[in-house]
């Protein structure tokens, strides 16, 4: 596979008349700043092959066109922003479109509420970010980029001394994951649909919880960042589970499941299960000069099992490199987990 980006920067008028609408739900005072940009690119796809799964596309080129607009509007006690992106697979007619931000937050004393769509990026890690749970990921098209989808919620901010802040939020929403189609050219031999989907807590829609508290100090002899994370609620990520496996109650029969696979086997097909998650997170980076090491774990409670993930690496930075001066970066990274077939 072959892959072209070509990327063109633009200034774009906002959809003023939302934007309006938000500021005035936000009931804020006067606007002080505000400004607006957006970008489109185009990526260029080439398949040398065939695909070798059924439905799946033919040796070719597959444009892929994705895209965001964006404002910021600046109040005298608080950020109104608002963000749509998308992307289009031209080709196999797959896409999204996503309001990854569009929130209202206030500022207060040592403290900051923020409601609305949100991202949040936790993890440190190059390879794998074993503790970033909170947002739903577009994971069809995976060598485009890292897409995180946007997260309805309530995020409490208070800044508790000492280069610390502890982030509590309320997530008011679940979304399903999507899945790939038959054209999908990076999929596993088993289609599922979100139609067949099934959740642990019922219909998924539960409010989540998640916590997050952060500091940063110097320690032997250079600087030291310290992340400890929770979040319970409905996992992002789907597992992959045979329908006749799963009770009426949505729960997953795992002591039985084999014998039903084998009895029923004429009947047996592959469905979405957002099981329940509770997983404990940390994070650290510690850096001296041009040295960085990086450490991110988690340990994951799900399926009534618990299992451990780890990325763990150092990098190293070589500037002055050229007449220009570039930067030249070397990461190593080890990836561990020792999660069972069951888990996502």
């Amino acid at each position: 596979m072959t892959t072209m980006a070509m990327t063109r920067q633009r200034a774009t008028r906002p959809a003023g008349a939302l934007a309006l609408c938000l500021a005035s739900l936000a009931g804020a005072a006067q606007a002080q700043d505000f400004t607006y940009g957006g970008s489109i690119e185009t990526t260029l796809r080439y398949y040398p092959q065939d695909g070798i799964l059924p439905g799946q596309i033919e040796a070719g080129f597959s444009p892929i066109v994705s895209g965001e607009l964006n404002t910021r509007t600046r109040f005298e006690n608080g950020t109104l922003v608002f963000e749509v992106s998308g992307l289009y697979n031209t080709e196999t007619g797959e896409g999204y479109a996503d309001i990854p931000r569009g929130y209202y937050q206030y500022f207060g004393d040592g403290w900051d509420v923020l409601v609305g769509s949100n991202i949040e990026y936790w993890g440190v890690s190059e390879g794998n970010r074993v503790v970033d749970t909170v947002n739903q990921r577009y994971t069809i098209d995976q060598t485009v980029d890292y897409i995180s989808l946007g997260q309805p919620m309530v995020n409490f901010n208070l800044s508790t001394g000492m280069n610390a802040t502890l982030s509590l939020y309320g997530l008011i929403y679940f979304r399903d994951r999507d899945l790939g189609s038959a054209a999908t050219r990076f999929r596993s031999p088993f289609l599922m649909s979100n139609n067949d989907a099934v959740y642990e807590e019922g219909n998924g829609r539960n409010l989540d919880f998640a916590a997050r508290y952060r500091t940063s100090f110097n320690a032997l002899g250079g600087g030291m960042d310290l992340a400890l994370s929770y979040f319970d609620g409905t996992n992002r990520a789907p597992s992959t589970l045979p329908n006749v496996c799963i009770l009426p109650s949505g729960v997953f029969d795992q002591a039985n499941c084999a014998a039903e696979v084998q009895a029923n086997s004429s009947t047996v097909y592959a469905v979405p299960y957002y099981a329940k998650l509770r997983r404990y997170g940390l994070e650290l980076v510690y850096s001296n000069g041009d040295l960085q090491l990086t450490f991110e774990g988690a340990i994951s409670q799900s399926l009534d099992e618990t299992y451990n993930s780890v990325a763990s690496g150092a990098q190293y930075s070589f500037g002055g490199i050229g007449p220009t001066g570039d930067t030249l970066t070397l990461v190593a990274e080890y990836l561990y987990d020792d999660r069972s077939v069951i888990q996502p």
